[in-house]
Order: C-alpha cells, then structure tokens, then sequence
C-alpha cells in the first residue's frame, strides 16, 4: 500500500498534521519513537483548556484520540533510519525504512520529528539539574516560581545579545537576577561585557564572571533551586537557572538523506530549511513542521503549523490527482 502521506514524529505538529489529513479522509502513516524532548517536563502551559497537562498524558491522548476517530490513520511506534525519493518531482513518492527493517511508502512526506537539545555538559552538574532547576522557557517556567528568596541566575554560555533579553525577561519574576559568564578574567573581557548588559545592570542585574566548577540540585526535602560551586570554593544558590540551549532536527540525517539543507542559526542551532507556514522544502512532496523546522518551540507553534502543513498536503494531492 502507497499511503497518502509518510509522517514522521507523533509530537504536537505531527499529531495535529494526521489529524487535519485525517478529516480529509487521507491514507497516512505515522511512524514515532518513544522519546520526545519535553519528556522531563512535568506540566504544559500556554495551551488553552490543557493548562498544566503533563505533555506525555498530552501526547498519548491525542494519539489515541486520532487513532480511535479516522480510521485512515495508522500509528507505528518505531524509528526511521532511511527515507528516500523514489518518484519524480511532478509525481513525488517516498520510501522510508525502520529500525525493524519495515519499508513504507508514501506520496508526500513530512518531516515532524522535533529538535534535540544539545546541554553544555562541560559544566559539571549540568545534565543533573536538567530540565527541573535549568529552564530555558520563563513563560513555560518562571511564573510558578516568581518571588522566591535566592533569585534567578542566567547561565550566559556562550556570551551573547541573546542573555541580556533573558536576564531583562527574569528581572520580571524576580528582584535578584545574577548573570553567570561562566569565567570572564581579563578586565578587557570584563568591561565589554558590561557594556553589552548595560540595560539590564541598569535595572538591577549582576554580573559573576568566576568560573563554574559545578552544579548542584539542591535536596527536594530543601525545595526546588541549585548551588553554584564556583571556582575558589564560594557557593551560590540560585531559585532556579535560565539557559537557552541550542537545538538541532532529530531528524538532520534523514534530511541530509533526501538532500535538504539544514541552516545554522547563530545562537540557536540549526533547522530544516523550510518555507514557513507551508513548511515546502527545496524537495517537491517533502515538508517539516514544528521545531525541526522552526526558531518558534513550543506545543501550540507546533501544532499550527502541522495544521497548515496538513492544509497545503491535503491541497497538492488533489491537484496532482486532476491530472
């Protein structure tokens, strides 16, 4: 069987692309592992009527619910190691092979597969407070954790124009905002570095240039936060870290695959490259949604633009089939 379309990843943008296919009464194929980036996470926000969902309970609800209501929809839970072009680019078809040796193909494919975070792990420590004492979302995170005695600390690693908005956005959760740049010793380094945080000193933030030697997640008997353990034997205790990861497609193989280009965006990583919000690539058939594909992460991101994928898949097939 050809299905109508291939959609790898079984998150937000993936879901809400097999379902809009689905109501258009479509043959499609999800194919989805088991692990996810907001996996960690324990609580959703900024999505209407699912306010504080644990985003798994999220996840295997909505699966279950497209599943249950268009029978067109069919779910693999496996993983995709190989996809290629097998048709041409007036009459595109795909073909893709899994981690168990099943080989499907599809009419249109669409790449849904989300974005790998890429922690810093030099810092010792780091991959231990992650993700439930570092946040890189303060919409997702700092309101429930607003007002509380040690302040927020912004983990500026790299250094860039990118932690003065995160220190000025933490300024609105809490009075006591401390910039760690992780080891700043020269007074040239030091002072350019005030100078690119000057708006934020301005409203109270301070700068710890001190080297990190490791991270620490304070007891949960002692509430939530982290010690910093700087370098000389002085400790810090923070409420909570701030640090923007980079990210890059967990399905950047499969694009180098089917010859996409995966663009490099300092101080975020990479994504597919893609037209946004039809989510075409340079690949007649091919599309990406959600953060594979995008600087925008997030649950209703997301799923808006596997919507809008869905949309214009829905529309080629139809046209392709008039002739």
């Amino acid at each position: 069987m050809i299905f109508d379309a291939l959609i790898l990843g079984a998150g937000p943008a993936g879901l809400a692309a097999a379902s809009a296919l689905g109501r258009a009464r479509r043959h499609v194929l999800v194919i989805a592992g088991s692990d996810y980036r907001n996996r960690a996470s324990h609580a959703m926000h900024g999505v209407l009527a699912c306010e504080g969902m644990n985003p798994i309970d999220f996840l295997t609800q909505s699966q279950h619910q497209i599943t249950a209501l268009y029978p067109n929809i069919r779910l693999e839970s496996d993983t995709v190691q190989r996809a290629a072009q097998i048709g041409t680019p007036e009459s595109p078809a795909f073909e893709v092979q899994t981690a168990t040796g099943a080989v499907y193909q599809g009419r249109r494919l669409i790449l849904a597969t989300g974005a790998i975070d890429e922690l810093p792990n030099e810092i010792a420590g780091f991959e231990t407070c992650w993700p439930d004492h570092i946040y890189q979302c303060l919409l997702c995170d700092g309101f429930e954790r607003a007002e509380r005695p040690f302040g927020v600390g912004v983990l500026a690693k790299p250094l860039s124009a990118h932690y003065v908005h995160l220190a000025l956005r933490a300024r609105c959760f809490n009075k006591r905002v401390v910039v760690y740049t992780d080891g700043l010793y020269t007074k040239e380094q030091q002072c350019e570095t005030e100078k690119l945080f000057a708006p934020a000193l301005a409203q109270g933030v301070t700068l710890q240039h001190t080297a990190i030697s490791r991270l620490e997640p304070l007891p949960t008997n002692k509430g939530p936060g982290a010690h910093i353990h700087l370098e000389g034997g002085k400790s810090e205790r923070v409420d909570f870290l701030v640090y923007k990861t980079l990210t890059r497609p967990a399905s950047a193989h499969l694009a180098l695959q089917l010859g996409l280009q995966i663009n490099e965006i300092p101080g975020h990583g990479s994504v597919i490259a893609c037209k946004e919000p039809t989510g075409a690539t340079s690949v007649p058939g091919v599309f990406v949604c959600g953060d594979a594909g995008s600087l925008i992460k997030g649950v209703a991101p997301a799923m808006a633009q596997g919507l809008c994928v869905a949309d214009v898949v829905w529309g080629g097939l139809l046209e392709e089939d008039k002739s």
